[in-house]
C-alpha cells in the first residue's frame, strides 16, 4: 500500500505532488486513471471492477485525473484534474455503496482539490477480511481480482480461496492472542492480577515491522510526552526497550515495572498492567477493588496502537482483546446509591468480548466499551 486511511484523508496537492515525484508505476496497489470514461453503464462497471478488484486482492489506490508516470512527463503535466470534481466523487461513493456486495469496510473517495479549480479524486481501498466482494450492477454480476497490473475475473478456486481466508484469518488471530495470554499469565506471579490489552490484525502487514527503528521506540518510550499529558497509565517504556524474538518489549521501570508493552514484527501490540488495583483498608478488612478510573487504561492502549499503527504506516482490520487475569475475589467500586463495593468477582479471569475494529475506524468506541463490560460484570448499567 501506498497510503494509509489516515493519510488520505489529510492529503492534500502539496502531499500528491510529493508522491508522483517518486514516479511510482502501476502495479498490485496503485492504478492511474487520466480521465473518467464516461457516465454510461459500461464506465460504471470499470471503476467497480477496479475497486473491487483491489479489495478482492490486497487493496490499493486509485489516481483519477493523474496520468501514468513517464520519463518525459512533469508531474504539472501529469496531474490532468477532473472538472466539478465534488459531485463526481459522491455519485462514485453513490455507485460503490449500491453496486458492490458487500459494502468494503474503510473504502475512501475523496475529491482532492488543484489550485487550477479541478480535483484528483483519490481511491482508497483497505485491505480486508471480508473478501470476497461483487459487483452487482445492472443485472451484471462477477467477481475480479488484480494481479500485478491487470484485473482478472476470479477463478471458482480463488472465490473459494478468499472465503476460507476470511474465516480462518480469525482463527488463526484467536489462536496466537491464546497464546500470548498463556505466555502472560506463566509470567505473572501466580494468581497476580493483571489487566492484560491485545491487538493482533486479521490482515499481516505487507511488510514486518523493524520494531527497533527509531520511530517505533520513539512510540514505545513516549518521546513526544502525547500519552503522559493525557493519561494515568501512558504506558511509556522509561528504560531503553529490550528486543525479543517477536519483537519489541518496553517496560517503565526495569525492577518493578507498573506496565510492561509489546510489539510484534507481525503486527501485534499489547500491554499488561502489573499493578490495576485500588487498596481500600476499611475498618474491619481491605479490599481490593477496580473502579471506574481504570477505563484511563484503555483509553491510553487506543492511543498507544495508534501511534504504533503510524509508525508502521498500516492499514489492517484488527481484533481486540481484554482480559482481567487474576480476578478472584477482587471488588468494583462504584459511587453509586445504594453500595459502593461490588462484588466480589468468583471466577480466576474476566473476560472482554473480543472488538473488531475495521480500517479507518476510530478506537475510542472499542475503548468505551470496554469500560462499559468492566462495569456490566459487577451487574452495573455504566461506569458510576
Amino acid at each position: 500500500m501506498y497510503f494509509t486511511s489516515a493519510e488520505v484523508q489529510n492529503l492534500d496537492e502539496t502531499g500528491l505532488r510529493k508522491f508522483l515525484e517518486k514516479r511510482v508505476p502501476e502495479g498490485h496497489h496503485l492504478d492511474y486513471k487520466e480521465t473518467l470514461s464516461g457516465n454510461n453503464d459500461r464506465a460504471k462497471r470499470e471503476f467497480l471492477k477496479d475497486v473491487t478488484a483491489f479489495a478482492n486482492a490486497n487493496g490499493g489506490d486509485i489516481l483519477i485525473g493523474v496520468e501514468e508516470p513517464q520519463e518525459s512527463l512533469e508531474v504539472d503535466a501529469q496531474i490532468h484534474g477532473v472538472d466539478d470534481g465534488g459531485a463526481v466523487a459522491q455519485d462514485l461513493e453513490r455507485l460503490a455503496s449500491s453496486s458492490i456486495d458487500s459494502r468494503i469496510p474503510g473504502l475512501q473517495i475523496k475529491p482532492l482539490p488543484l489550485r487550477n479549480g479541478k480535483h484528483v479524486i483519490v481511491v482508497h481501498v483497505p485491505p480486508s477480511n471480508s473478501r470476497p466482494f461483487r459487483v452487482d450492477h445492472s443485472g451484471y454480476v462477477n467477481f475480479f481480482i488484480r494481479h500485478s497490473e491487470s484485473i482478472f475475473p476470479m477463478r471458482t478456486d480463488e472465490i473459494r480461496e478468499a472465503v476460507l481466508a476470511s474465516v480462518s484469518s480469525e482463527a488463526r488471530v484467536k489462536e496466537y492472542l491464546n497464546r500470548m495470554e498463556t505466555d502472560a499469565a506463566q509470567y505473572l506471579a501466580k494468581g497476580q492480577p493483571a489487566f492484560l490489552l491485545q491487538a493482533m490484525p486479521l490482515i499481516p502487514p505487507d511488510h514486518s515491522w523493524d520494531v527497533l527503528s527509531q520511530e517505533f521506540l520513539a512510540v514505545i518510550r513516549d518521546s513526544a510526552d502525547e500519552r503522559r499529558q493525557k493519561f494515568q497509565h501512558p504506558l511509556d517504556s522509561s528504560v531503553k526497550p529490550t528486543p525479543t524474538i517477536d519483537g519489541v518489549k518496553g517496560r517503565d521501570s526495569r525492577d518493578d515495572p507498573n506496565w510492561i508493552t509489546e510489539v510484534h514484527r507481525n503486527g501485534y501490540i499489547s500491554a499488561v498492567d502489573l499493578k490495576p488495583l485500588d487498596e481500600v483498608d476499611l475498618s474491619t478488612e481491605k479490599r481490593f477493588c477496580l473502579s471506574k478510573y481504570h477505563c484511563d487504561l484503555f483509553q491510553s492502549f487506543a492511543q498507544f496502537c495508534t501511534e504504533i499503527w503510524q509508525a508502521g504506516r498500516t492499514d489492517a482490520p484488527y481484533v481486540f482483546r481484554c482480559r482481567f487475569l487474576g480476578a478472584k475475589g477482587i471488588y468494583l467500586y462504584a459511587r453509586s446509591l445504594s453500595q459502593r463495593f461490588y462484588g466480589p468477582w468468583e471466577r480466576p479471569t474476566i473476560e472482554f468480548p473480543d472488538q473488531i475494529r475495521q480500517v479507518g475506524e476510530e478506537l475510542g468506541p472499542i475503548a468505551e466499551k470496554w469500560c462499559l463490560d468492566l462495569f456490566h460484570a459487577f451487574g452495573l448499567d455504566g461506569p458510576v
